[in-house]
């Protein structure tokens, strides 16, 4: 049978009727469900059926027309096809639902004051009332300048351009309840054309509100992702915005991308048991509430954001700072059709994100010697907390213990090199020698084994004032790390001008001080064995003015760190210059006066005394 050969003449004919008044359908009722004004949305939906009244297909929407031909009547059973469009005509859409005006929604927590629109059904304001910012006010985690053009937070993200500008401009129904103990439940509904979204927001007493969302078409649902487009964190100066970055936690493993590294618009899709965005101390994670393995990890669709703009940088005096443009990152979550999702916005405090999520506390990052980094945070909080509550004053303090507890090994590595340096003359006399004789001849070694030899009769370890070194130098990277990334000193005063340990000293009187002890330490310490002197002069010089340099744009916290170290350093070296310089000089005599100064010969590459 040829299924390409049709036997009615009229049917093409009618195709074309039965398509012509679908389309008439179609522009008599959807102007119906678009209108705006029309409220309530369900009774202005029943006139669409009336509509096409006139028509024949109501007639003919009974199936069993095609028994017709066997009553002899061929023609009768085509006249019934334009009605088999209505067979597969999808359901009517869901009716419309949609607020009159917009309204914003205000919440106040213990730690939150939060503003919800229903334009959009996003974030316009997210305030974090235990944090100031530079002037005072407390900390607002949205720049309205940025959102207003990108997009503000929890805002619907998807590919699709125009079904992200329509859920960002739709107007959303808003309903409130608020929870035993002081929670709050925020649900936004909206609805139009085939399209439905709901929003759910709940906030309770901590860092930590539940989001879910869904978003559906002619009932399908659609993969809608929840977005924190950028602009996030305490933003002071332009810098700030460098310190941004995005993390995602896989498994053991906490990944995370700078600013510059940021790609915008790509997409990641894995398991994941967190991910968000961060500055240098606060931090937005979202965590899936849907656990797919035995890690703790979910499926998720992570999308990148990176934009840039020109903030407006307001100073403690109220005056713009900058007209420079800034790079931001931001993130777009998706959970799979229906997004289900603890959003933690707040301080990078270890025992609070500890609270929320153990593999949290990788946040807050103490860089290569965290081991040791770590036990010296927890020694600094506990004599905050407990004894000096004033973290200037703590700094000092610990400062000084950490000082004296390496000082013996200073004292060691001090009492090596005044050895080494009284041996010099002997030192360089037998480098004359060794400059006779070419690299590969034989004799060189000789003399090299001569020169370990008057090491060795002296009891000098060429490698002992290094050492020392090699094992205080941790503790002070580590300490330094503390410093700069404990939020604990953010806004954390110590006396007169300095209210902020983690900020740069607005008169550079720190640095300044820093660099004059650096200046006396340099003064202090000792010329190295075999170092030439003009040299030696040159760093003492040199190297307190590249280090003050540097010490200019450290925080004061790092600064006062510094400063209390060159004072306890150069009071140690005080003590070991007169304790050892000298007594060096004296032990050398005195031990080539009891022969170890005897004539030596060198017999088959070693070194042997001549008693005669």
């Amino acid at each position: 049978m040829d299924l390409n050969n049709n036997d009615d003449p009229n049917l093409e004919r009618r195709l074309i009727l039965a398509f012509a008044l679908v389309m008439a359908l179609f522009l008599i009722v959807m102007p119906l469900f678009t209108k705006k004004s029309q409220l309530p949305p369900l009774p202005a939906a029943k006139p669409a059926p009336s509509a096409p009244a006139p028509s024949t297909p109501a007639s003919a929407t009974p199936i069993p027309a095609p028994a017709a031909p066997a009553a002899g009547a061929p023609t009768a059973a085509p006249t019934a096809k334009p009605g088999t469009p209505a067979k597969a005509a999808p359901a009517p859409p869901t009716p419309a639902v949609a607020a009159a005006a917009e309204q914003t929604v205000t919440l106040d927590t213990p730690v939150y004051h939060i503003a919800l629109s229903n334009r959009g059904a996003n974030v316009r304001s997210w305030v974090l009332t235990q944090y100031k910012d530079d002037r005072g006010q407390p900390l607002q985690m949205v720049d309205p300048l940025f959102s207003k053009k990108f997009g503000f937070p929890l805002g619907f993200w998807t590919q699709d351009a125009s079904l992200r500008q329509q859920l960002d401009q739709a107007l959303y129904q808003v309903t409130q309840s608020a929870a035993p103990g002081g929670g709050h439940t925020v649900t936004f509904h909206w609805a139009q054309g085939g399209v439905e979204a709901t929003k759910t927001i709940r906030f309770a007493n901590g860092y930590v509100a539940d989001v879910q969302s869904e978003v559906t078409r002619n009932g399908q649902p659609v993969p809608v992702a929840l977005a924190w487009p950028g602009a996030f964190g305490d933003r002071a100066v332009p810098g700030d915005f460098g310190t941004e970055q995005l993390f995602q936690q896989s498994g053991a493993s906490l990944q995370t991308t700078k600013v510059s590294k940021v790609d915008n618009n790509a997409t990641l899709e894995g398991s994941y048991q967190f991910a968000g965005l961060e500055d240098q101390y606060f931090a937005a994670a979202f965590l899936p509430q849907s656990p797919a393995n035995s890690a703790g990890d979910a499926t998720v669709t992570l999308t990148t954001l990176n934009s840039k703009y020109t903030p407006v940088l307001i100073d403690a005096n109220g005056n713009r700072t900058t007209d420079k443009e800034v790079q931001t990152v931001g993130l777009a979550v998706a959970t799979g059709n229906q997004n289900d999702l603890q959003l933690f916005v707040g301080p990078k405090k270890i025992d609070l994100l500890q609270s929320v999520n153990p593999a949290l506390r990788g946040l807050v990052n103490f860089g290569w010697f965290s081991f040791v980094a770590y036990p010296l945070f927890l020694w600094m909080n506990w004599t905050y907390v407990h004894w000096i509550h004033n973290y200037g004053w703590v700094i000092l303090f610990l400062t000084f213990v950490i000082s004296m507890a390496f000082f013996p090994l200073k004292m060691k590595a001090q009492k090596s090199q005044a050895k080494m340096m009284a041996l010099q003359p002997k030192v360089n006399a037998i480098n004359a020698k060794m400059k006779k004789y070419g690299m590969r001849d034989p004799r060189r070694q000789e003399v090299q084994a001569e020169l370990m030899q008057l090491y060795k009769d002296h009891d000098v370890n060429m490698f002992g004032g290094c050492l020392p070194m090699l094992v205080t130098l941790p503790l002070i990277y580590a300490f330094y790390d503390v410093l700069e990334y404990a939020i604990e000193l953010r806004h954390a005063p110590w006396i007169g001008y300095i209210h902020d340990l983690s900020g740069k000293d607005p008169y550079f009187i720190l640095p300044l001080i820093v660099v004059l002890t650096q200046f006396l330490t340099m003064q202090l310490m000792p010329m190295t064995a075999g170092q030439d002197p003009r040299q030696a002069k040159m760093m003492k010089w040199m190297m307190p003015i590249f280090m003050g340099w540097f010490f200019f744009y450290l925080p004061t916290g790092v600064n006062l760190y510094y400063l209390g170290y060159n004072i306890v350093s150069s009071g140690q070296q005080w003590v070991a210059n007169k304790t050892y310089n000298a007594a060096a000089v004296a032990a050398v005599a005195a031990k080539d006066a009891r022969g170890g100064g005897a004539k030596k010969k060198i017999i088959e590459g070693k070194v042997v005394r001549d008693k005669g």
